[in-house]
């Protein structure tokens, strides 16, 4: 009974949001960094560098996820076609067994120009999600696999601190709204 609550609790602190934990202002995002040592689809290492001189939208998710890792991509190359200023969004995988650098990368691509996809070992993406707060469980038993993780999105500013935290079902309008008046 205790190993049940205990996965319960974990499995639902996975689900949320740095900004409801921690709201949206520097005082409380000074704890988060935007740092990682992740691999693309080539194979090549990518730091955080890659978010540095623009903004960033950075999710984590997994490639096999049903609906709210396809809308978190689909929402972050929405705002990336509409934006009036530079942003680049990264889809970072937590699904490390089955997610490779290659596959991360087609999936991210799949959803248009300008969203960089990224996976890596266990230890270097905990590390990234550890940094950025966000929460992950692989589940896998006999009869079903299960990834529960943070699905917030995260703006990084061109300095490379994360400067806003994105709840699961922000529009693209409010991603926008938000990205330009920090660009102004």
């Amino acid at each position: 009974m205790t190993k049940s609550i205990t996965m319960w609790l974990i499995c639902c602190s996975a689900l949320v949001s740095p900004a409801f934990l921690f709201g949206n202002d520097d005082e409380n995002l000074h704890h988060l960094k935007a740092a990682f040592t992740l691999s693309n689809g080539e194979g090549q290492e990518v730091t955080e560098a890659v978010l540095r001189n623009s903004h960033a939208l950075v999710a984590f998710g997994f490639t096999h996820c049903a609906h709210v890792c396809p809308m978190l991509a689909a929402n972050m190359a929405s705002v990336i076609k509409s934006s009036p200023v530079p942003v680049q969004g990264v889809f970072i995988s937590v699904d490390t067994e089955r997610d490779t650098p290659r596959i991360t990368g087609e999936y991210a691509a799949g959803f248009g120009a300008g969203l960089l996809g990224l996976s890596g070992t266990h230890r270097q993406v905990s590390q990234a999600a550890q940094n950025f707060g966000v929460n992950f469980v692989v589940t896998k038993t006999d009869k079903s696999y299960t990834v529960e993780h943070t699905a917030s999105t995260f703006l990084v500013g061109p300095g490379g601190d994360i400067v806003h935290v994105f709840a699961f079902g922000s529009s693209p309008k409010e991603m926008l709204e938000t990205l330009q008046s920090l660009a102004e």
